[in-house]
């Protein structure tokens, strides 16, 4: 308990001395420059994790935290196809469309103890313009955590259609690539 205290009282000290600064007189300077150097080093060592185990926990919190939707543009995609095809990846990381119910179905198998699917990642399979908006087609994967920390990953996709515009990503149908091996890697 004297611990947060300390920690707390450091850190609104930290944080308003230099404000008191900025404002004050020649004489608050230069009596507040004096204490402000060991409080900053003690906010500082109270906001770095102290040990191993806390730094882990820390970097378990970074991996299984949501990661969103990210969509790339396909790899012989080139000149204006990229540029188009990057700008339909941003969109859709913008809004970032919730995930169809049946690619949850698809992707079931993979509610297992120790591991999370936290967002989805893909490539543009096909870009096609019709009138005032752009119909993609997008093989979509999940982003996998594992709360072991381990790297988790997957062969498993899903294709999917939408229609992009500024305004939004719109998903319009769906269907599960046939064959292939879908494959849970742990390291």
């Amino acid at each position: 308990m004297m611990k947060k205290s300390l920690a707390m009282t450091a850190l609104v000290l930290a944080t308003c001395i230099p404000i008191g600064l900025a404002a004050g007189t020649a004489v608050r300077r230069r009596a507040a420059g004096a204490a402000v150097q060991p409080l900053r080093q003690t906010v500082e060592k109270a906001l770095i994790a102290p040990d191993a185990e806390a730094q882990a926990v820390l970097r378990k919190q970074d991996v299984m935290r949501y990661r969103g939707t990210e969509i790339r543009p396909h790899p012989d995609a080139g000149g204006p196809n990229f540029e188009l095809q990057s700008r339909i990846g941003r969109l859709f990381a913008l809004h970032d469309p919730p995930a169809p119910p049946a690619r949850l179905a698809h992707f079931a198998w993979l509610d297992r103890p120790g591991v999370r699917i936290n967002g989805w990642y893909g490539t543009i399979k096909n870009v096609v313009q019709e009138d005032d908006r752009t119909l993609v087609r997008v093989k979509v994967l999940p982003h996998l955590a594992s709360e072991a920390g381990a790297v988790t990953s997957t062969t498993a996709s899903y294709l999917e259609t939408y229609a992009v515009t500024d305004d939004g990503v719109q998903f319009l149908e769906s269907e599960a690539p046939q064959g292939g091996l879908t494959i849970l890697m742990t390291d």
